[in-house]
């Protein structure tokens, strides 16, 4: 990891470099070498200062790349006679190395946080269905289900690890797996998320296996996810995107307490979609 030793010994690396070069060298060589050092050492002070691994580790990269492109080109300048004395190039190669290890480090922390999902916990029923939160064998489903709901927002070609890291960092928000009371069998699943075209909405997308459908599942699950919490408590407005080619279910959306708000063709799912709403009351308890 990122230790403040390693970082002030990086710090101090550009500072001695600059003072070196202030007495030999072009004016232009130097500022090109505190545009990179300066840069380097950015990343390096963000690093320490963030708290997301992922952010860590890019940074890290990122500053690695920096201090292989200063040692390449002093080395280079030192080849040429552009400067003149010795350069400090194996204390910079020795702080590569140190970053190289660190970097080595955090992917390890990455690869270990993002191998593990917690087992899945039922969270609440309806009449006839479970939801739960998924575990590592419904990432087919999840999968299969963002390629049908959000379909800009699809990952190809499929990968676990990248799906696993979004589903993490709520990329589509929150995530349900629906199975049935008795069997247990994975029927659908459900995503809840903030409704990015009016933030004060709560958004509910629903996806029922075809080999489940025509049997009530998609109202029974939205009836269900409109009572459940998440941030909300009192009166709030559910956002509910039909892709057009399920028109079939407006009507009985409808009749559920729905109501139709246009037609629209959405830029960034690419697809046309039926906006339809209802103001829900979920009591305080």
């Amino acid at each position: 990891m990122l230790t403040s030793s390693l970082l002030d010994d990086c710090r101090n690396f550009i500072t001695d470099l600059l003072s070196h070069l202030r007495s030999n060298c072009e004016p232009s060589f130097i500022s090109g070498i505190i545009e990179i050092g300066g840069d380097a050492v950015s990343c390096l002070v963000e690093c320490h200062e963030s708290s997301d691994i992922y952010e860590k580790a890019r940074l890290i990269s990122c500053s690695l790349s920096l201090f292989k492109k200063l040692l390449n080109r002093v080395e280079l300048a030192e080849a040429t006679g552009i400067i003149s004395g010795k350069l400090p190039t194996k204390e910079c190669a020795k702080l590569i190395s140190r970053l190289k290890s660190c970097l080595l480090d955090y992917n390890r922390r990455i690869d270990k946080v993002a191998s593990h999902i917690p087992s899945s916990k039922t969270l609440f029923f309806t009449s006839r269905l479970a939801f739960k939160t998924l575990s590592e064998s419904d990432f087919a489903l999840i999968s299969e289900a963002i390629d049908r709901l959000f379909p800009a927002k699809a990952m190809h070609p499929y990968d676990r690890n990248s799906l696993r890291e979004a589903l993490k960092r709520k990329n589509y928000g929150d995530v349900f797996v629906i199975t049935r009371i008795g069997d247990a069998i994975t029927v659908g699943a459900a995503f809840a998320d903030n409704d990015l075209n009016d933030p004060d909405r709560l958004r509910i997308d629903i996806m029922i296996l075809p080999e489940y459908r025509n049997r009530g599942y998609f109202l029974e699950a939205l009836e269900g996810l409109s009572g459940y919490r998440f941030r909300h408590t009192g009166d709030y407005v559910l956002s509910l995107y039909l892709p057009y080619e399920c028109k079939f279910l407006e009507r009985s959306c409808m009749r559920y307490g729905f109501k139709t708000e246009g037609i629209k063709r959405s830029v960034t799912e690419e697809r046309t979609q039926i906006v339809m709403s209802m103001t829900v009351n979920v009591t305080k308890t």
